[in-house]
Order: structure tokens, then sequence, then C-alpha cells
């Protein structure tokens, strides 16, 4: 991974934070604050590549972080070498909140491609400066965003307790369909990442895909594709 500058960017005149949307950790946060944000709070932007560890639990510092652009997936790798992946980040999307496995197990965020993220000491926005003023707003948009999360992780129980391949899979595509607002979408897994994100084998989910498509329920290309029934 590489460090680059934090430089808040600017929208119609208005200086807001990168990556700035809605419901973020930095939502409402102006250049000033931003600043407030980088010094006080030990906030610097990464540039990772596929692959990279863009944080873990194991890190001597921890750290919470959002995510710009790209999308990185927060898996659990456990004592015995295997892992599975519990969510999907993508832009805008917070990681590292409550990061406290069991078991041997640890958490981290692994990169699906290249992108960039902000990063920031989690102990330094619980016990950081006293005069830093953005740090109730920031409070508040973390607990905010770390509701939001949880509701995506019960999702996922609900999606990978299903009985079969396939009703996790519709469930799983349908879920994206909504999510985009169209019965044509592009997910942002590979076939690999999708089964390690269903619990299950790629080559099963490569048959069953097949099937499904043999029975007319779906239609795709890579990683593209459209509910055509049900």
């Amino acid at each position: 991974m590489r460090e680059l500058s934090l430089v808040a960017a600017s929208t119609a005149g208005r200086p807001v934070s990168p990556g700035w949307r809605p419901g973020e950790l930095f939502e409402g946060i102006d250049g000033a604050g931003f600043e407030c944000v980088r010094r006080c709070l030990g906030a610097h932007v990464v540039e990772f590549s596929k692959r990279d560890r863009i944080a873990s639990e194991r890190d001597d510092r921890p750290r919470i972080g959002v995510l710009l652009s790209g999308v990185a997936l927060d898996a659990s790798e456990h004592a015995d070498g295997t892992s599975s992946v519990l969510d999907v980040i993508e832009p805008g999307g917070l990681f590292g909140d409550g990061w406290d496995s069991a078991g041997g197990a640890s958490r981290v965020l692994v990169a699906a491609g290249e992108g960039r993220a902000v990063l920031l000491g989690s102990e330094r926005l619980v016990g950081g400066h006293e005069g830093c003023g953005v740090r109730p707003r920031l409070v508040d948009n973390l607990l905010r965003a770390v509701l939001a999360k949880n509701e995506r992780l019960r999702g996922h129980l609900e999606l990978v307790s299903r009985r079969t391949l396939r009703e996790r899979l519709i469930g799983y595509l349908r879920g994206e369909s909504e999510r985009v607002e169209g019965s044509t979408f592009t997910i942002p897994l590979s076939r690999a990442e999708l089964a390690d994100f269903l619990h299950a084998d790629r080559a099963a989910v490569s048959r069953e895909l097949s099937r499904m498509r043999d029975d007319g329920l779906v239609a795709y290309d890579r990683s593209t594709f459209a509910l055509t029934r049900g």
C-alpha cells in the first residue's frame, strides 16, 4: 500500500471530505473540520492494490476507516488457515469498527481490486484532543454507520442460513438488483469471492448459476447479471 496526502474535495464551492455522500463517516464535515480530522485524529489516505491487507485486527494500532474507491472484503481469518467473507465494503463503507474476534480468529480487510481508503486511529476518536470540535459530529456519524453495517451483517447471516445454494444465490442477486433499483446490474465480486461470501464452493456456485440460466431465472456475462424471472 502507498500513503497519500489527505486533501478535502470541493463540491459547488463547498469544501467536503473525500468520498463524501450522505450517511458516510465524514458527512457534514467542512474543510476546516476535515483539517482537524487529519491533525487531531491522525487520518490519512492509503492507496491499495488487489489482495493488499488494508487493515487487520492484529495491527499494533487499531484503526477504523472509510473506503473511498474500489471494493474490499471484510473477512474472518481462522486459526486453521481458512477464511470467510463477512461483508463487502464498497465506496463510503465503514470498516474496522467492532473488530473483536474470538476462538483464534481475527478480522482483516483485503482489497478486491485497486482503490483508496481513509484510515484513522480509533483510540484517538475516543480519547483525542479535547479541543477538536469535530469529534462529536464524527462520533455521531460513526454510530449511524455502525448501525447500518450491523443491518448488513444480519442480512448476510440470514442469507447464508438459507437451505440451498440456489436460495442463497437468488437472495444475493435480488438484493443487488434492489440496491441499484434495476434488473440488470454488476456485482463487485469474482466467482471465488462470491462463493466465499455465500459459504459455498466455487465450482458449485458456477454449476448452480449455469442451471439457473438454463431454467430461465437469470442471464449473465461474467459479473453482469440480469434477473429474468422470479
